[in-house]
């Protein structure tokens, strides 16, 4: 939602810019999930499993305050 925000409101270049900081950042995510799964999948119970999934939440949640962040600077200007 902040990232269509975001590109919603830039020229052609600077909607590029962002458009490749994101997918870069999608594999950036991508990796993370990977390594919190390997931690998280050796022989843990279903709280450890609980705390995996919050901790992707709050990956996500740091990136959506990150675009809305870049969204609000535009405002400022």
């Amino acid at each position: 939602e902040n990232y269509i925000k975001l590109i919603s409101k830039l020229d052609s270049e600077h909607k590029a810019v962002i458009e490749e900081s994101q997918k870069d950042w999608i594999k950036f995510r991508d990796r993370e999930f990977k390594i919190i799964e390997k931690l998280y999948n050796i022989d843990h119970g279903s709280d450890e499993l609980i705390f995996m999934e919050e901790y992707k939440v709050d990956i996500l949640k740091q990136r959506a305050v990150q675009l809305q962040q870049c969204f609000e600077l535009l405002h400022l200007k």
